[in-house]
């Protein structure tokens, strides 16, 4: 069975014995006016579970990905933050 899904993001990722489990999450609209300061709905589409190593290719390929769209020019990477987290890249425009 092939299955297309639209995901904003990826959220409640853990892992146990050896399983990596998260879901895939988009942005729901909740029906009303937006709002500036109202946090955008987050709404679980799926998830999917895979094992350790699986989850670290994963996370190459899709650092492999990025890295290509970077040297493509479709992204420009921010300058690493005073915190440990990785700098997520932005859209050039």
């Amino acid at each position: 069975m092939k299955t297309s899904v639209f995901i904003d993001g990826i959220a409640n990722i853990v892992l146990v014995d050896g399983v990596v489990r998260f879901d895939l999450v988009t942005l729901a609209n909740t029906g009303q006016k937006p709002q500036p300061a109202a946090p955008p709905q987050v709404e679980r589409v799926s998830s999917v579970a895979t094992t350790l190593p699986g989850f670290l290719r994963l996370f190459d390929q899709m650092q492999g990905a990025v890295n290509q769209m970077v040297a493509q020019g479709l992204l420009k990477k921010s300058p690493a933050p005073d915190s440990a987290q990785m700098p997520a890249p932005s859209v050039q425009q």
